[in-house]
């Protein structure tokens, strides 16, 4: 059975996004799906690394310098998205006829509803908020502060220990495995 996925995975700074595609990525393994991920601030990083800027601490200037450079190309013409949707599409088009996902990191939601729109009927598409009662709320740049803005398909919990996410990605990677349609929380 051939399925294409792609999967925007989002939430506050330290909600556990990457634990949350990590894991989803080892589970969705064993039922036989190949996986990757691309995150839509990569090729801004990538862009102020080659100018010799220093953009891997995570800090807040250097969050609010990512956001803000990713929001003036966005506002030219979509390149970082429909950058990301392109390498999404490269990557599942890669002759494999099984299951296979693409976890999209993508904060904005304008950027969220266009990577749907951008992407073909035949690949399903699935939104994923990482809710965690600790996360970092920032609210110094537009990425952050609206990342709940965005009529998400599952809001996922994140406010137990890594047992009780590991049981939460197990059965949502179940629901993902079986379904061709929405996956419900």
């Amino acid at each position: 059975m051939q399925r294409k996925l792609v999967v925007v995975v989002n939430g506050h700074p330290r909600s556990g996004k990457d634990t949350v595609v990590n894991g989803l990525s080892e589970v969705l393994k064993e039922f036989g799906w190949l996986t990757g991920a691309i995150s839509s601030i990569d090729p801004i990083r990538n862009v102020l690394r080659g100018l010799g800027i220093p953009v891997d601490k995570k800090t807040t200037a250097e969050r609010d310098l990512l956001a803000n450079m990713k929001a003036c190309l966005e506002g030219y013409d979509n390149w970082v998205t429909r950058s990301c949707v392109s390498s999404a599409l490269a990557r599942l088009d890669i002759g494999y006829s099984g299951k296979d996902v693409i976890f999209l990191h993508v904060r904005e939601p304008a950027a969220i509803a266009l990577t749907k729109e951008l992407l073909p009927d035949s690949v399903e598409f699935l939104t994923i908020f990482v809710d965690r009662a600790a996360a970092e709320q920032v609210s110094t740049n537009a990425a952050d502060a609206n990342v709940e803005n965005y009529p998400y398909d599952i809001s996922l919990g994140n406010n137990g220990d890594l047992a009780s996410l590991g049981a939460s990605l197990v059965a949502l990677a179940a629901k993902i495995n079986q379904s061709t349609a929405k996956v419900a929380a």
